[in-house]
Formats: C-alpha cells, structure tokens, sequence
C-alpha cells in the first residue's frame, strides 16, 4: 500500500469520524450537524434547520404551536429553515421586499462540545425586528460567543400577522409568537443536554423588540418553568392556553437575573424616518399636538393626549421649531418614550438583581446609516450592540469589528453575557471592573462609550423624572 493510500485512509477516516461526532439524539429523532468556526479559529458543533415544531399551517395557521413530528433515520441539519414570512420594512434598500415561508418553526443550535465533562450554560437568542420582521436561523451568527464553552440556540418564531394576529377570543388569540418561543424553550429543556447543554442554565438574550420579548418571558406562567434571565403581544385571558392571562401593569416579573440596556440614539427607530424625507419633518413640527399622541402611541391611552403634547414640546423643544438644528432633541424624546422611560419603570417593579448600561460608543460601523442614510449625530444607534455581540448578516450584511477599539467593546460584551449566562453576574471577582446592581436608591449602571467604561448613577434624572409625571396613560391606568 502506497503513501497516497494510506493519507486517503487517513482522510476518509478522520472525516467519518467527524460524522459520528456531529451526530447527537433528540425526542425526534437523530440530527446530523455540520463544522462551524468560531471568530477565533475554534471547530464547534452546528446544527440547522431543526423543527421544535409542526409546521403552522393550514388547521394550524393562527393556533398554538404543536410538538414536532418525529422524523426517521438520521436527519441532515445543514441548512438553515425557512424564514417566517416578513417584508423588512426598516431597512430601506429592502423594504418591498417579500421573505419567508409560512413553515419556519425551526433552530439553529451551535455547540463546542457534545459531550462535555460539564454541561455549559444555554444562551438562547429571540430576534428583535419590530415583531414584523427578523429571524433567528439567519440574521445573525454567534462566532464571536463560541469562543467560549457556551451553547447558543437562536429559533425562528412566527412575526406580524401570523405571529400576533387576534380576536382577542379563544378561535383567534393571538400571541402566537410568543407561544412558539415558549415551545421552542420546552424543546430545549427536553433536548439540550444531547448537545452539550445544561437546561438548568439557560439564558434569554434579546436586542430590541426581542429584549421587550423576553421580558414578556418574565411574566407569563407558561414560560415559569424554565430559567429565564434577559403587532404586539396582548393580554389573552380568554384563550384556551393563555401566553399572559393578565396585565403585566398588574403582576409582578419573576424575580431572575436581568441585565437592561439603553442606547444613547435608541431613538432614530423613530426620528430617522424624518432625514430622508425633510418635508414630513415640517409637517410634524406644524402638527405636532395631533402627531405626536399618534408617534408616541398616547393618542388612546391619556385622556388629553393633546395637553401631554403640549408638555412634550415645551420639554424637549422650548418654543423653538423642530427642525433638523434639533434632530438630537426629537432623538432623545423618541429615546426617551420608547426605551429609556420603560426601562427604568420596568427596573423598579422588578425585584430580582438588575444590571443597566448605557451604550453611548460610535464604532467603525453604524445602523445610524441604514437608518438614516448618513452620520448625523454622535452615539449609539438602535440595533447597534448587536454589532459586537453577533456578527450581522441578514438582512443587511455588517462587517465584523476589525479595529483595535471595536474590537476592545465586543470581547467585552461578549465576556459580560458569558459571565452573567455561567455565574449570574456580569463582573465576577477578578474581572477587570466591579459592575454594580441597581437599585432605586442609587440606581448605579456602567456607561460604555469611546473612552472606555465607566461606573455612573442616575441616568439622565431629570428626563426619567419628566416622564414619571407625565400622563400620558392616565386614560387606561384607571381602568386597571
């Protein structure tokens, strides 16, 4: 037998060993993974396309998810699903254009070792994307996490209609979103441990409207059962199955580890519609006691929106005309309604340990462009951590971080949500900074900008108290 020969054998060898290694059992049936390389250079475990559901169609179109069929054989888990129907409407150079399959219920699940002496904590991601938009499989990558000896799962869940659609009775509920990630978990915890995973550690981690999703997460019954830590959905107290059988205004969020973060121009999801289309910006400052209840979503929930209007122009604007000379005012006020006010409101009822940050770094690249076009002003955009934490790539590809400085913020963003998905907390003993709970008294959060982190407290006091004083949901406050 010649040398040749014998490098073939080898080669031959190595690869079926390869196939035994990336095959594991689930409840289903066999998957078969694939390699994937973290952003360093490390072989982990990739497993796609995975169903934890039937498919949502035909009698199953607008219901609660069902468990999974089982499949024969060895099933190849190489592809990625399908994505659930959407048109990206955020981003302009794709916002006509249709995605997506009606069967999406599926996962991807990323492992470094299938059987570990220790089975290592889970971080499951859910999407932001408005709730009509986004995918779990294919957004994003989670290179840059797998460096580290954690298990990744990122599912695909139903968006817009067929994610929230409801008559608000037990035919048409609605939530449906929210119940497939509630599926997805239960498929987790039943199957995780095959991949390497630990189902007692188990971590939500969302940007966006998949951080307000997984808050939601901290209030339903139905996700109880599991270890939670980070169109709307609606209260379905009449469905056969409720998702949240009540008011979060009047329950109390399990009391889990929870990180909160706020991004210094959260805002331009709002505002950044204005850049392009200067005109709309005029219209708005000359209607602005009738627009803003509307862009604010007050305009049903105060009993004066139009006085709440009133108090909002005098606040951020004075009596001046809101032109583009105060675009980082109308900015903070979008910032502020949306992001920044609910965060603080929903870190005071919580009673678990909380961490906030605030995001103020502008790095090599920014949605901030996407959003608006061009750099306007100096922070950070919404969606902008996601560029350190995974690497972006649908529906619009962003480079990795490659300098030195970018570099710096996502090796420690990264290390922050490996601490706290593995210990609980964020900075352990040891770690370079101490990070401090808040707390309503000195409400203590880390600033993460250009000039490295600091530790501060009471953001931004005078607009959070602004807010707390406005009434601009009086209106439905007293009907609870």
């Amino acid at each position: 037998m010649d040398s040749f020969t014998i490098v073939i054998k080898l080669v031959l060898l190595v690869r079926f060993a390869q196939c035994i290694e990336l095959t594991v059992n689930t409840t289903c049936g066999s998957l078969r993974g694939t390699e994937f390389t973290s952003r360093n250079g490390r072989i982990v475990a990739a497993f796609h396309g995975v169903p934890f559901a039937k498919p949502p169609v035909g009698d199953l179109r607008f219901q609660d998810p069902q468990p999974p069929e089982p499949w024969p054989g060895v099933r190849e888990a190489y592809n990625f699903g399908s994505v659930c129907v959407q048109i990206p409407f955020f981003y302009p150079p794709v916002n006509t254009t249709k995605l997506g399959n009606e069967d999406c219920l599926y996962l991807s699940v990323y492992s470094p070792k299938l059987k570990p002496s220790n089975l290592m904590p889970v971080v499951v991601h859910l999407n932001g994307g408005e709730m009509y938009s986004g995918s779990g499989e294919v957004d994003k990558s989670p290179e840059y996490f797998l460096d580290y000896d954690i298990v990744v799962v990122m599912p695909n869940f139903r968006i817009g209609v067929f994610g929230f659609l409801t008559l608000e009775d037990d035919i048409m509920p609605g939530n449906m979103a929210l119940k497939d990630q509630v599926m997805a978990l239960v498929w987790i915890q039943n199957n995780i441990a095959s991949f390497g995973g630990d189902p007692n550690q188990v971590t939500l981690l969302g940007d966006t409207t998949g951080a307000a999703l997984v808050h939601y997460h901290m209030y339903s019954p139905m996700s109880k059962a599991d270890p939670v830590i980070v169109f709307a959905p609606i209260c379905d107290k009449d469905a056969v199955n409720p998702f949240l059988p009540f008011s979060p205004y009047e329950a109390e969020p399990v009391p889990v580890p929870w990180i909160v973060g706020v991004a210094s121009l959260d805002g331009l999801a709002r505002s950044g519609a204005f850049v392009q289309n200067l005109s709309s910006l005029t219209e708005y400052d000359q209607n602005f006691l009738y627009a803003a209840p509307i862009s604010l979503f007050f305009d049903t929930t105060a009993s004066n929106p139009k006085e709440v209007a009133k108090q909002l122009r005098e606040f951020y604007f004075g009596d001046r005309p809101i032109t583009m000379d105060l675009f980082k005012n109308l900015t903070d006020m979008f910032t502020d309604g949306f992001f920044l006010w609910p965060a603080m409101k929903s870190l005071w009822k919580h009673k678990g340990p909380h961490y906030l940050y605030y995001f103020d770094y502008l790095g090599e690249h920014s949605y901030q462009e996407i959003i608006t076009g061009e750099r306007i002003l100096t922070g950070s955009s919404l969606f902008d951590e996601t560029i350190y934490i995974w690497h972006v790539e649908n529906p619009i590809e962003i480079s990795p971080p490659s300098t030195s400085q970018d570099l710096c913020i996502s090796n420690l963003f990264v290390r922050l949500i490996y601490n706290f998905a593995s210990l609980g907390e964020p900075t352990p003993s040891g770690f370079d900074f101490s990070w401090p709970r808040w707390d309503s008294q000195q409400q203590n959060f880390i600033n993460i900008g250009n000039s490295g982190v600091t530790i501060n407290s009471t953001l931004f006091p005078d607009r959070v108290k602004f807010w707390s004083q406005l009434n601009y949901r009086d209106k439905v406050d007293k009907s609870t």
